[in-house]
């Protein structure tokens, strides 16, 4: 996240006479998360003179959060903020300091904050926050961000490296070590659940909430070929932890040492969950993972034939 920030810092906004210009209004959140409601009081308290807008997206963003949601948020940072050292270093720090909320929600989250700056909206990175995922969140600012200006060129988006990137980080998960423990497991997990998202972003061409991406993405398989995929939203259905006060007083905290924690001590997959998750059910991940790369790759190898 961090790369791709700086990397978009620097480049300069495209004046292509392709661009596309939408606009984009987001409701307020109304929920009663207590994790959100302490975070909109956080954001307004410590960062509101720094932020154009500040959102909840996800599971949170629709009022459907479950055991296995995490906190997806995302912030704009004000030019006027990236044109004063100490002030960006101050932002940064709180925004590190609310990553706290975050984890007190849930312990083994492994992102932080979405971050883009009031410059990008003229520049829009479409494909790393797909304007259509707006509709689908709500404002942690109640007197701004609910109005948003945004311009891209549709023509000089990427869509097909996240889902490249996605694909690359779950086979090596799958070549190197699988999962050890919990924090692990969910790690694994979460990307196989995006994958039908950003398929579709590649297939499409646009932006798509992960909800509905499951429907539109499955049209492309049979049953038993997505079958796997329906056992991990059974998982993510049925998810529950079981924290010492200890660990959960580590892996609350917003610290680089907690992380580490995580990954190398977090909580062990419960017996049961574990013998489900055998060699068999990662080898058919890895197949899944296949059919993916030969489903949206294949029309594309058969149009340049065809050429």
């Amino acid at each position: 996240m961090v790369r791709e920030f700086l990397r978009r810092l620097k480049t300069a906004p495209n004046e292509s006479p392709n661009r596309k210009k939408v606009k984009v209004k987001v409701n307020v959140y109304q929920g009663s998360n207590p994790h959100v409601l302490e975070m909109m009081e956080f954001l307004s308290g410590h960062l509101s003179e720094d932020l154009l807008g500040a959102y909840v997206h996800g599971s949170l963003g629709t009022y459907e959060e479950i055991n296995y949601s995490d906190f997806d948020a995302l912030v704009i940072l004000k030019n006027e903020v990236l044109q004063d050292a100490s002030r960006l270093a101050k932002a940064a720090r709180r925004l590190i300091n609310a990553r706290k909320i975050m984890l007190r929600m849930d312990p083994l989250q492994h992102h932080s904050w979405f971050v883009l700056t009031q410059s990008d909206l003229s520049d829009y990175p479409q494909t790393f926050f797909p304007h259509e995922l707006f509709t689908y969140a709500k404002s942690l600012l109640p007197d701004r961000g609910g109005e948003l200006e945004i311009a891209f060129d549709p023509g000089i988006q990427d869509y097909y490296q996240p889902f490249k990137n996605l694909l690359r980080s779950i086979r090596d998960k799958l070549d190197l070590k699988r999962p050890r423990n919990l924090y692990q497991l969910k790690g694994l997990l979460s990307q196989v659940m995006l994958l039908p998202a950003l398929y579709c972003q590649a297939r499409d061409r646009k932006g798509i909430f992960k909800k509905y991406s499951f429907q539109e993405a499955r049209k492309n398989f049979t049953a038993r070929e997505w079958e796997v995929l329906d056992e991990i939203s059974s998982i993510r259905q049925t998810w529950h932890v079981h924290l010492s006060l200890m660990v959960k007083f580590i892996l609350t905290r917003s610290t680089v040492f907690s992380r580490l924690f995580a990954v190398h001590f977090g909580p062990s997959i419960p017996r049961d969950l574990a013998q489900q998750l055998d060699d068999v059910f990662y080898n058919r991940v890895d197949s899944l993972i296949s059919l993916f790369i030969h489903k949206l790759f294949k029309p594309l190898e058969q149009e340049l034939h065809r050429e």
